[in-house]
Order: C-alpha cells, then structure tokens, then sequence
C-alpha cells in the first residue's frame, strides 16, 4: 500500500543527503586564478642592473631580478636614505671632525653633494672634488625626481651639518626653485608642482620675456657609492704632511698650518693661517663660517690643543697674548716659551684673540 509519508521521508533524505555531499565538494575545490608575473612580485630587473647589490631570481622567468635594497654581493649593508657617505664609511649620523662626501638619495647606490652650485653649472660637477672624491656628474631630471621625493628626510640629515643650505622647497626667488640637470630643463622642487614642470606657476624660468635658467638656477652633483664608502678618485696619491707645514685645499690654496699629525702623515689638525680677536661668540660664529668654504669642520681649540700650538711653535701663534679655546669659557696664555695649561676663566663679552682648529 502506498504511504506517502514514508515516500516524502525518503525523498527528503536522499535530498540531504546529496546537500551535504555538494557542500563538502564546494569546500575542498579550489579556486583557480591566475599565477602572477615577476614583474608584479618585483623581479623588474635584469642581472646588469643591480650592479653590487645582492640579486634574487624570480622563480618563474630566469632572466628576471630582484636587487636587494640595503646589501652588498657579501650581504653587507649598503645605505638608507640620507645616510652620510664618507670615503671609508656610511653613517647615519655625521662623524665628528668630518665633512661628508655626500648623501644617499637613491638606495641603489647612488648619492648627491653636499655643495649646490649656482650659475653657469656645466662643466662645475665634472671638475668638483671632495675628500680626494672625484667622479660626479650633473644630476639628470630623474635624479632630481628621486632627491625631490626623499628631501624630507635629507633636509633632516642636512641641518645636521653646519652652515650647509637645505634643498629649498618653497615658493620664493629663482634662486630657490629653479634647478638645473643634465636634460637641459629645470628641476622644479616646489611643493605640490611636478619635477618637470618648469612652466608651472611657482618654477617659470621666464617674467617679462626673459629666461632666468642661467642666471638664478642651482644645481646637484651625483655619483655612485658602494658598501665601503665613497672611495677616491684611483689616480689621487694621499699627500703627506709634517708639524709646522702649510695645508693646502684641492685648488691649491693654504688654509691651515699643520700643529698635529699622525704617524702616517696623511691626517691630523691643523690652525687657521691667521689669529682674530672678538668675543666668544663671534669666534665661535667665524670658525663655523669656514666650514662651507673649505670642506671642513672647525671650532675653536681645546686648552690642551692650544698647549700642543704653542710647543710646535706654530706660526702666528704669539707668546702673552691671550687666546679664546674651545674648553668652556677658558683662554690661553704662554709666558716666556712656558706652555702649560695657563687656563683661565674669562667672560664670554671678553675681547680676545683666537685661532680656528680643523682635523683633515
């Protein structure tokens, strides 16, 4: 006899049954998609282009690379973004007694100078020099591009560094916010404007019908670096100084006398060619203006260094005469050729004479 209870019970069950079948199948089917390229798991390069950086294969396409952002071939770190390049060294902070070569703009192994140049810029960066660092060359629209980017960061690590100008973002003068590069336009570093954009409001080289690209325009000087530091130009021999020489500057110019060297001779302290005489304050204010002109950093002499000035028998030290040093508000004083450490505490308004001191 036909009961339909029971066949709307089967029924329901058999439809359960195969619910419960469907869902378990749905739960262990994958989804396919589509494999991504190396391109967009950042191998976009190829071999050559990571020089000395460490290199990954991308998996799917040999040919394919990945340069590793912050090592060297042997895995030794190579710079962060406005990281202090040295000859020898990579510092993110700057190392006492020493101006640094340049600073790091692009983490693929490439830094800007600490100088801007203004003017007529051709030829400036290919004859520039510093630290024995020969090498640079005018930096492209694109390099401009990237320090434009980072300037945050290397404005921070310029201030720093005393008596270096910062890279002027702000609307102002020509002298500000038109830049020159290797392309032959201008860099446009304002905020809020493209690199490019020289005929924007705020980087228009032209009022009045005249161009002020030659006349107004900074300029940045790049070159590469590597995990060790900026190294020197290979053709530069280190020169080599004794106590009581002249220092001279790359263009030749005398800058010091040498009072202190090393066993070496290539390093050491030197005086400036001259005294002065003024108060703490402006001694303080005069050494620190030698250090944009002369790639060092000065500061008056310690006590003790003054001791060392006056036992080599420096020239242009002189004997009574009272000297500012850099030990609190302490001066100098030798009597009759007797050097020790006639210190005395002096008021800062006091008008002394003073020399300037530098490592090299």
């Amino acid at each position: 006899m036909f009961n339909p209870e029971k066949k709307i019970g089967a029924s329901l069950l058999v439809m359960g049954l195969m619910l419960n079948v469907n869902e378990a199948f749905a739960q262990t089917t994958p989804t396919c998609v589509k494999a991504p390229t190396c391109e967009e798991l950042g191998y976009d390069k190829v071999a050559s282009d990571c020089g000395e950086l460490a290199k990954l294969r991308c998996p799917f396409d040999p040919d394919k690379y990945f340069c590793t952002a912050y090592t060297d071939m042997n895995g030794s770190k190579l710079a962060e973004i406005g990281d202090f390049v040295y000859v020898d060294a990579i510092s993110a902070e700057p190392i006492s007694g020493r101006i640094p070569v340049g600073i790091v703009y692009d983490k693929s192994g490439k830094m800007m100078s600490i100088a801007q140049f203004t003017g007529q810029t051709a030829d400036q960066c290919n004859s520039y020099t510093t630290d024995g660092t020969a090498g640079w060359k005018l930096a492209a629209i694109e390099d401009m591009g990237l320090i434009k980017s980072n300037v945050t960061k290397i404005n921070s690590q310029l201030a720093k560094l005393p008596n270096v100008p910062q890279i002027e973002t702000n609307r102002g003068d020509y002298t500000s916010r038109l830049w020159k590069t290797s392309n032959g336009t201008s860099a446009c570093m304002v905020k809020g404007v493209a690199i490019n954009a020289e005929t924007s409001a705020g980087c228009d080289r032209s009022v009045d019908g005249t161009d002020h690209f030659d006349q107004y325009s900074h300029a940045l000087c790049i070159r590469t670096f590597s995990a060790g530091g900026a190294g020197k130009d290979p053709t530069t021999t280190p020169t080599t100084y004794k106590v009581g020489d002249v220092y001279t500057n790359d263009e030749g110019v005398a800058i010091g006398t040498v009072f202190e060297i090393d066993s070496g001779g290539t390093h050491g302290r030197i005086l400036s060619r001259s005294s002065r005489t003024g108060t703490q304050a402006q001694a303080i204010e005069y050494c620190d203006s030698l250090n944009a002109s002369t790639g060092l950093t000065w500061s008056l002499p310690t006590l003790n260094q003054m001791v060392t000035v006056c036992n080599n028998k420096i020239s242009g030290f002189a004997e009574d005469v009272e000297y500012w040093t850099g030990t609190s508000n302490q001066s100098f004083k030798a009597i009759t050729e007797l050097c020790s450490n006639f210190g005395s505490n002096q008021t800062p308004t006091s008008n002394l004479s003073y020399f300037c001191a530098t490592s090299f």
